[in-house]
């Protein structure tokens, strides 16, 4: 959360690393006394290599030497759309707790990658630096493996960030219409109570003998108020979508059309 606030827009951020000298003083107070860290007090630089180094040094990675010759497998299929199938499938078989952990971090990831315009780092980039922290061969007697891997772990790690991004932006598109359909329902309410005084807080307070049309109307916008509230407040998953096409996007496509439908429908009551 303090990278999200703090860090950003700031250029480099997980590429470049901090002074040494303060990652081990910060690694030192959070190892002995968590509640007495002050992260303001340290450079950006400093915590998210402290980041990096925690998921290095899990026993077992994010995600597990059990699965790690099956995530390789899965970059290796010839269509896109086959490869990514391949990597959800695997990351659903993720223990409960590595599942909610690389849920948060993958989606940590996408916001740092939406602000490439000011930080310069790209999901590719970011799937450079975080894939040998979270997807390490199993066997470390033999370091000329992994390098070998390297290129596969990072194509995994890219796909996660890269298919959760796309979902991220499916989500604002979502909003956005949710704020268009809610904007088109806010202004027939107001046509309709065109020649009633109304205070704004009330405005959504259905009144006394309000004819049956208005109070649908008043509902619909709750309705829509509610929606856009918990759309923005849930993580898009990392859960497979049921879908055949390249994108997967089938899910999406069907909140859309619901979308579009409820606004067809606020056309046709202003008519």
């Amino acid at each position: 959360m303090h990278v999200e606030l703090n860090g950003l827009y700031t250029e480099g951020i997980y590429r470049k690393s901090g002074a040494a000298c303060r990652a081990r003083e910060l690694h030192q107070i959070l190892q002995t006394n968590p509640e007495g860290a002050s992260l303001d007090n340290y450079p950006i630089h400093t915590i998210t290599g402290l980041v990096k180094r925690w998921l290095r040094e899990l026993p077992d990675p994010l995600m597990t030497f059990a699965l790690y010759s099956d995530f390789l497998h899965a970059v290796e299929l010839p269509e896109k759309s086959e490869r990514i199938r391949a990597v959800y499938q695997k990351v659903d078989e993720l223990p409960p707790s590595n599942y909610s952990t690389l849920e948060r971090l993958i989606f940590h990831l996408v916001k740092v990658a939406k602000e490439e315009e000011h930080n310069k780092m790209t999901p590719s980039s970011l799937a450079i630096v975080f894939a040998p922290c979270v997807l390490r061969s199993p066997d470390s007697d033999d370091p000329f493996l992994g390098m070998k891997d390297v290129g596969k772990i990072t194509m995994c790690v890219e796909i996660l960030i890269t298919e959760q991004f796309r979902r991220y932006k499916e989500k604002m598109e979502s909003i956005q219409k949710l704020e268009h359909a809610e904007a088109q329902a806010i202004n027939e309410l107001h046509l309709r109570r065109q020649n009633t005084i109304v205070e704004k807080s009330s405005e959504l307070e259905v009144p006394h003998n309000v004819d049956s049309d208005e109070k649908t109307l008043i509902e619909r916008i709750k309705s829509i108020k509610q929606e856009k509230v918990d759309l923005a407040c849930r993580l898009p998953d990392l859960e497979q979508e049921q879908s055949d096409n390249e994108h997967l996007d089938s899910s999406s496509s069907m909140s859309t059309e619901s979308l579009e439908d409820r606004m067809k429908s606020l056309n046709r009551k202003g008519r």
